[in-house]
């Protein structure tokens, strides 16, 4: 018993069947082996340049890369989306490059981290601006005890440089 070949698609038939139901052409009884495409041959190793733990950031990242001309994969970023709790088991979400282009892939996703949107003080004009209020245990014992009533407690900012508050 033989089996038929589509040329097109490489689709298994049975030894009765005279054209390929997919793409509409003759059979043949055997397939030429077609050469492995170069770059298959040599599949250089990745490199995790960032991890993240949701994968909107991994993608904003791998955005970043792919306009710069680097190809990434996203890892892992499935099992995350569904499981959220995992993310600390598996590392995160992995931001991945082949080696080679890894160096510039970190400088990039460097960059990028330092480039996160703050809010600058409106008197001077910096950055370097921090919450103020309660402490994180004083705050979730708000939160415990007056539920979502705490979430309507403003918040309130001050700039390191002049000081200055406002919320």
């Amino acid at each position: 018993m033989n089996l038929r070949y589509c040329p097109v698609c490489r689709a298994e038939y049975a030894p009765d069947t005279e054209r390929c139901h997919d793409c509409d052409v003759d059979l043949v009884d055997s397939l030429e082996e077609q050469p492995v495409p170069e770059k298959a041959q040599t599949a250089e190793p990745l490199v995790t340049v960032a991890a993240f733990d949701t994968p909107l950031k991994a993608s904003i990242l791998a955005s970043r890369l792919e306009a710069e001309g680097i190809e990434c994969f996203v890892a892992d970023a499935e099992t995350i989306a569904i499981h959220g709790l995992l993310s600390n088991a598996l590392g995160g979400v992995k931001v991945q490059v082949r080696e080679s282009e890894a160096p510039r892939a970190a400088v990039i996703a460097r960059q990028a981290g330092s480039q996160a949107p703050r809010r600058p003080c409106p008197r001077c004009g910096s950055t370097n601006v921090g919450r103020k209020g309660l402490s994180l245990p004083l705050a979730i014992l708000a939160v415990l005890t007056l539920g979502v009533l705490a979430l309507f407690f403003p918040v309130e900012l001050q700039c390191s440089e002049c000081r200055h508050r406002w919320r």
